[in-house]
């Protein structure tokens, strides 16, 4: 499939002065902070020399059955310090925490009853490695016991999350990988900023994540010591065995486009020249095109959220269409991602229905996506307790895997065939974030 001929027009940069006191590039840094200067230069392996791993048949669209599988201890306290985490009760964050464990191997045989081929699960999120790594063997287990089972299994990775009561203790030099920006300036993603060497001050913020920020600092993908540190616990997952290796949240902290691109081709670099690992790459588009665009060109696999589709306020919500415009983006490529809730009491703090699940995953047949759920809070307790409702809602998603994976001749190698076409102006007519939803509800409007 060809990319749809869309020109992208990106946002120019802004140009931020120097304040006064403000260390400049070269000047002597603090003590205690690394003296490895920023160099961010984007080569030739960045642009496109990385050549990625041919797909494997298990990976191709229709042929695999995807669900979130995040748990364990770094999951648990992640989620105590989270806002998807705060409904939480205590058993619930006790079952998150001992899933990799005490529940690994009822967790393991839900996966394999509801057709499950793929999963991933948490290796790093924000914490230091030091701690991090005091779960690996536990990870390594899980893995073992996943490919017996005949699933394959991602390795989850934040990109830029830095729990700092952590780090900071554990790795002092971290107070150098911060992202900061402007505090009174919001960027558009990738725009040609030049940040100034740590610590940025006085007129520059650290850039934190979420409405419980405090707890989590957002670090610089462009930072070559925070490079490093990602590589070595990534080397780790690889050595696991590990079928694949997402990375969320990688434009967070606004970084410029070749930041970010140079963050992904150093990730593959070590997949494919260093560890020679057929480990498949990914991130999730999100709400950041076009801007993902060229990281996504080094990517082997493609990642989106959805909302559950229903009839909200008398209107019938679906996903198609916005699945539909993120392909045109990204080609061929294998494309799976999450359910979120769109209102209670799904999502993190309830159950779907298995009507819903099954439009979900309806839709994401019809549009060339594997559709997951986000398996937290009363969901994750009900199908590890064996508890009826969620069991019902469970039993949906296996009836649906099993039809995907029993009929590949209706999926894979399937195309989209749009029957209406937009024609775009030179103005890009989404909002800064790349948000396509005012078009495609003007396209829903009309009836061609």
């Amino acid at each position: 499939m060809l990319r749809s001929p869309v020109i992208l027009a990106l946002a120019l940069g802004t140009w931020v002065p120097f304040s006064l006191g403000q260390a400049r590039r070269g000047d002597p840094l603090p003590r205690g902070v690394s003296e490895i200067e920023r160099d961010v230069t984007v080569g030739q392996r960045a642009t496109g020399a990385v050549e990625l791993t041919p797909l494997p048949a298990w990976a191709e669209q229709g042929r695999f059955t995807f669900m979130r599988m995040d748990g364990g201890i770094m999951e648990r306290e992640k989620a105590k310090r989270s806002t998807y985490g705060r409904s939480f009760t205590p058993e619930e964050s006790e079952i998150l925490g001992d899933l990799y464990t005490a529940h690994a191997e009822r967790t393991v045989a839900l996966m394999k009853e509801a057709g499950v081929t793929w999963v991933w699960i948490t290796w790093s999120n924000g914490w230091s490695r030091e701690y991090e790594s005091g779960q690996w063997d536990v990870l390594r287990g899980l893995i073992k016991r996943l490919h017996d089972a005949g699933i394959k299994a991602t390795a989850y990775f934040c990109a830029t999350s830095l729990f700092w009561q952590n780090m900071f203790m554990d790795e002092p030099r971290s107070v150098a990988w911060l992202a900061y920006l402007p505090s009174n300036l919001r960027l558009p993603y990738g725009a040609n900023l030049e940040r100034p060497p740590y610590p940025y001050t006085p007129d520059w913020t650290p850039v934190s994540y979420g409405r419980r920020s405090g707890y989590r600092f957002i670090a610089d993908v462009g930072n070559p010591e925070w490079r490093e540190y990602v590589k070595a616990r990534m080397g780790a997952a690889l050595d696991a065995g590990v079928d694949g290796i997402f990375f969320d949240n990688p434009l967070v902290g606004r970084p410029r486009l070749d930041e970010a691109v140079g963050f992904f081709a150093d990730m593959q670099a070590l997949i494919k020249q260093v560890k020679k690992s057929g480990a498949l790459l990914s991130t999730h588009i999100g709400a950041w095109l076009p801007n993902t665009v060229p990281i996504e060109d080094l990517c082997e696999v493609i990642y989106s959220g959805s909302s559950e589709p229903g009839i909200i306020e008398g209107n019938w919500r679906s996903n198609i269409a916005e699945w539909r415009y993120q392909r045109a983006f990204v080609g061929d490529k294998p494309m799976y991602g999450e359910v979120i809730a769109n209102f209670p009491p799904s999502g993190t703090t309830g159950i779907m229905s298995p009507k819903g699940e099954k439009v979900a995953l309806a839709e994401g047949g019809a549009a060339q996506h594997a559709v997951a759920n986000r398996v937290f809070g009363p969901f994750l307790k009900g199908i590890v307790r064996n508890e009826p409702k969620a069991m019902s809602a469970w039993s949906a998603i296996g009836e649906y895997n099993r039809f995907t994976l029993a009929h590949p001749e209706l999926f894979v190698g399937a195309r989209i065939v749009p029957d209406v076409l937009v024609l775009i102006p030179d103005e890009w007519p989404f909002g800064e974030e790349g948000q396509s939803g005012a078009l495609l509800e003007a396209g829903s409007r009309r009836r061609c």
